[in-house]
Formats: structure tokens, sequence, C-alpha cells
């Protein structure tokens, strides 16, 4: 991993293969136990055939809350496309993704999730425009985990 131009300023490069940044876990970064959570980030993919991870809080050997890029069907709606899996502290899997060809390899694209736990909505956004958004009920996220970009 290293560092490029980015949105503003620099940007993490990742070499495709073995570049990740990490934060361990910490109370600051449990969002889960609150009202909801966004997640948000400028991403600019070099390539869109593979499924990609962007982040997901994970203990090593169990995930929390994961997002993705590309996944194939049943998971995804395939390359280009925005996944996300809200696993709960119960370890159920709470998922919402966008068909494929929304995201492209032209330049920086800004992704984002909401989730409000009162209502139970999930909502993915590319680019500031809603592109999905679902009823996935009220639970609490995992993010007692540590939050990191895996490989």
């Amino acid at each position: 991993m290293g560092f490029g131009a980015g949105k503003v300023g620099q940007a993490f490069n990742f070499d495709g293969s073995s570049g990740y940044v990490e934060m361990p876990a910490s109370a600051s970064l449990n969002v889960g136990v609150g009202a909801g959570l966004t997640f948000e980030c400028w991403i600019k993919p070099a390539a869109l055939a593979d499924a990609q991870p962007v982040a997901e809080w994970n203990s090593g050997a169990h995930a929390g809350p994961q997002l993705w890029i590309s996944p194939p069907p049943p998971y995804g709606g395939g390359s280009g496309s925005l996944y996300v899996n809200l696993i709960d502290t119960a370890g159920t899997a709470h998922t919402l993704t966008t068909g494929g060809g929304i995201l492209n390899t032209n330049g920086f694209q800004h992704v984002a999730l909401s989730y409000d736990k009162a209502s139970g909505m999930a909502s993915l956004y590319y680019n500031g425009a809603m592109v999905a958004a679902g009823k996935l009920g009220s639970f609490t996220p995992q993010t007692s985990f540590g939050l990191y970009r895996p490989d």
C-alpha cells in the first residue's frame, strides 16, 4: 500500500493483494450501540470484475458489518454493484445490494451506507443519490470489533 492523489489531498493506494488500513477495536468505534450508523468513503476501483472489500468490522475470527463492491449473485449485483452485510451482535446477516453497473473505474466515487435502528431502514448511496434501500429490521450491528479494509 502506498499513497496517491486523492479527491482532496492524498489517498491510500492499495496494491490489490496485501495492503489495508486497520483501526483497533475501541469504544469510540462501537457505533452499532447507538441509534444507527453511517459509513462513507471515496473509492476509485482499479477493476470491477471481482468482488472487493471496501471496509468491515472484524475480530479475525468473526465478521461484523461489511461493505463490498462487485460481489456476484446471489450475494450482490455483480460487476459494479454495492453490497452491505450488517451482521448483528447475534451473528445474523442483514443484506442490501444494488444492481450491477453502478460503479466505474474512471475516477473517484462517493459511497455511503446509512442504517437507522428505530425504523430498521438501511440505504446505500452513490455520489449522493440513494441507489438502494430496504427495511432490514431493528438490531444492533456488531461494531465492537476493529475496523479495517481487508484483502
